[in-house]
């Protein structure tokens, strides 16, 4: 059988025994066959020859396994039964099959990375990481949000880690078993690795968001010991995680198989942060003055510690003997903020006066949770604020339009019929936009701005936030008031553009995309989602069509959409 046949059927399998099927097919393969079936042949900058992994045993084969529409449906069954019951302990067999698919498809994504982990470079990892991210990402975009990516993440965590979900059967046809379970375990190893790293800036970001809003609300009636209670669960979940995937569990005599992986994960950004947290809450269990006093008499050999690690950690030293990685380093100034806080007390730990070396480690503990906060949530994932920030601050341009929803009347309306209309009206709104922007210079159409705040209807207007002076709605909001899917309203926005062109629907889809942004509210806490449809310029003309005798075309003039009569185009011209 063909490999890419053997691909197709675990990409469209229905359950956990047909995917069971496949990946032990798919491996009867890779024992028949040499491995350069897996790479393609390059030319270097000097003429040599080399061998590279193809992206459609890796990337691609990733975004593939998490598109199976059943592998989702489990997805979204295990979501709403953690949800419900709290864990997934004790789970009937439904949620048990549900859990055996998720877990063989999680398993068979990794598959090729397995294999070839010992051939893959740092920058291969990463790519595959940050792919894998975003898979995850599409599989929230699914899910309306209704869960959110930590839902995803905790529960892809617990299949992962929790061994009643490991599926055995018998093998249709002969393998090599042994080989076959440990490239499966290696597999679990590696995905539960990209599961902590990308669940721990989450929880850390999470976590002092929670401890300053508290801090703001309450003021002297502030608790320290409860913001350090809530930071040690954070380490022992980490703790807990990193333990049940450790690459030592292996037990392979060539580590060569694993140890870039192993280095990758070592050297993340979130895990240095986390051994910041544990030098400051490492010890204040009960938050007593003995505990206190330990730390502070402790913070000399603290501080040579993190100073040690700061030099051979960050290529800014000359210590620095790691990858040539200028990027991602948000974790230096986490590190500063820490070195000030122990120098400090490496000053006061000679103080004779007990209670005043005490108020000074409460009070400047507040003061390094504070710096923080702000350090870990302005690089954070949660927040694309910054992304966007000059072209929402700009206003609306010939090559920028706000649009307060993608369809939710906001300014109230009669009836059904009323309200179906203008649905309609807003996405072809939205369509004449996007071919305007793309007869002009491009652009972007940003959905979940809104404008005119005096005109919004109340009964949507307690649902608008604001961020600088500027004010949202949550695309995910007007989406479920309407009822409605995102997928509908970009199939919808799809056949509106043909129906307006009459031009091949491929043709259209490559003028523009789509992607989500996540805004932190900070009264609200948490974040809300606006879409940005970005547009490109076409580089051919493109004009709008209506029966045989009417042809207009459609340009950006002003910051807003003109239809002009083709003619008089072409005669300045």
């Amino acid at each position: 059988m063909e490999l890419s046949k053997l691909l197709d059927n675990i990409y469209e399998a229905k359950n956990e025994s047909e995917l069971f099927d496949g990946i032990c097919s798919l491996e009867n393969f890779i024992e028949k066959n040499n491995k350069k079936v897996f790479f393609e042949e390059k030319m270097s900058s000097n003429n040599g020859k080399f061998l590279i992994l193809k992206n459609d045993y890796t990337i691609h084969h990733i975004f593939k396994i998490f598109e199976n529409r059943y592998f989702i449906k489990s997805v979204l069954d295990i979501l709403k039964y953690q949800r419900d019951y709290k864990e997934l302990n004790l789970a009937p067999q439904k949620i048990l099959s549900d859990g055996y698919f998720i877990n063989l498809f999680l398993n068979c994504s990794f598959y090729f990375v397995s294999l070839f982990s010992g051939d893959l470079k740092q920058k291969n990892i990463d790519y595959i990481g940050k792919s894998f991210w975003a898979a995850v990402k599409r599989i929230e975009g699914k899910f309306s949000y209704e869960f959110s990516r930590i839902d995803i993440l905790n529960a892809f965590e617990s299949l992962i880690f929790d061994r009643q979900y490991f599926f055995q059967k018998d093998f249709p046809l002969y393998i090599n078993s042994e080989n076959f379970y440990f490239n499966f375990k290696k597999a679990r190893l590696i995905i539960g690795n990209y599961l902590v790293d990308f669940s721990i800036p989450i929880l850390l970001s999470n976590s002092f968001k929670k401890i300053v809003s508290i801090k703001k609300k309450t003021g002297d009636k502030f608790s320290v010991k409860d913001s350090i209670n809530r930071l040690n669960s954070v380490l022992k979940k980490y703790e807990f995680l990193r333990g049940g995937f450790k690459f030592d569990d292996l037990g392979i005599n060539n580590n060569d198989q694993i140890s870039a992986f192993e280095y990758y994960f070592k050297v993340r950004e979130s895990t240095k942060i986390l051994l910041l947290i544990n030098s400051v809450v490492g010890g204040l269990n009960e938050f007593s003055h003995n505990e206190i006093l330990t730390k502070i008499n402790s913070s000399g050999d603290t501080l040579n510690k993190i100073k040690d690690f700061f030099y051979k950690n960050y290529n800014i030293f000359p210590d620095y003997t790691g990858p040539k990685n200028t990027t991602g380093q948000w974790g230096n100034k986490s590190f500063l903020n820490t070195i000030k806080f122990f120098t400090l007390l490496d000053v006061v730990k000679k103080s004779n006066d007990v209670q005043w070396k005490i108020d000074v480690f409460l009070k400047h503990i507040t003061y390094w949770i504070d710096d923080l906060h702000d350090n870990i949530n302005y690089f954070s994932e949660l927040d694309d604020y910054e992304d966007i920030k000059n072209d929402l601050i700009s206003g609306e341009s010939d090559a920028t339009e706000f649009k307060s929803t993608f369809g939710l009347p906001v300014e109230g309306y009669e009836n059904e019929n009323q309200f179906n209309a203008i649905k309609r009206d807003i996405v072809g709104q939205i369509a004449k936009t996007i071919l305007a922007m793309a007869n002009s210079n491009g652009g972007n159409i940003f959905i979940g701005v809104v404008e005119k705040i005096n005109k919004i209807d109340e009964s949507i207007k307690s649902h608008i936030v604001e961020r600088n002076g500027m004010y949202f709605l949550d695309i995910q909001f007007s989406l479920k008031e309407e009822k409605e899917e995102f997928d509908s309203k970009r199939l919808l926005l799809q056949q509106l553009l043909k129906n307006l062109t009459k031009e091949r629907l491929d043709f259209l889809d490559s003028l523009f995309t789509f992607h989500f942004y996540k805004i932190y509210i900070e009264n609200k806490g948490s974040c809300i989602e606006i879409l940005k449809i970005n547009v490109k310029k076409s580089e051919n003309t493109i004009f709008m069509k209506k029966d045989e005798n009417w042809i207009t075309l459609p340009k950006r003039l002003n910051g807003r959409v003109e239809l002009i009569d083709p003619t008089d185009e072409f005669l300045k011209k």
